[in-house]
């Protein structure tokens, strides 16, 4: 779904165009983490207050998107606790009810909101809108390797909520998980490649 237009009635141009170059991705950012489009279009009003408030494009730099969106992830956040959608103890017993993988696999967006917020903007960032681990470092004020700890955490755990017992790695895989990520990445040493 595309972001709502935002009206800033006199603003200067260079809004217009930001919030019109950026909006789709604000948009997706507030719907994936609050779980609601409503939120998500609040996210896409204070990002554009911010970006009239504190920046114009002689100051934007190279690092454009990257304040963009870490001004998104930033309202997502400040939201969240009031307006973001969490599922209820009801519906947490619900999916750990449900038996097989394959029936899980159909509810991987409820699992993926058990996640915490980090963990939650991270893989959104990395792994639909695939953004670099140094840009969303910079957009997450975290370190790179930091990042892809908790990358390599928030996967087992959705692998355990999806196959729990049945989960195809072991303890042991871990070392390899975080060498195909980075080779995904395109992070790896050559000499490990």
């Amino acid at each position: 779904m595309e972001a709502p237009p935002v009206k800033l009635g006199g603003a200067p141009s260079f809004v217009e165009k930001t919030v019109q170059t950026y909006g789709d991705t604000i948009f997706e950012i507030g719907s994936a983490l609050l779980w609601s489009q409503a939120g998500a279009t609040e996210v896409v009003k204070r990002v554009a207050k911010r970006i009239r408030s504190e920046q114009n494009d002689e100051t934007w730099g190279t690092l454009e998107r990257v304040w963009v969106l870490q001004a998104a992830v930033d309202a997502a956040r400040q939201l969240e606790p009031r307006i973001g959608r969490r599922l209820s103890p009801p519906e947490r017993m619900m999916l750990d009810a449900i038996e097989t993988p394959e029936s899980r696999l159909q509810q991987v967006e409820s699992f993926f909101h058990r996640l915490d917020f980090q963990s939650q903007a991270l893989l959104l960032l990395r792994d639909k809108l695939d953004l670099s681990m140094p840009e969303i470092a910079r957009i997450l004020r975290t370190p790179v390797e930091s990042l892809k700890v908790t990358r390599q955490q928030a996967y087992r755990l959705l692998e355990e909520w999806i196959w729990g017992d049945s989960a195809p790695s072991l303890p042991g895989t871990f070392r390899y998980l975080t060498f195909i990520s980075d080779l995904l990445d395109e992070a790896i040493p050559a000499s490990i490649k």
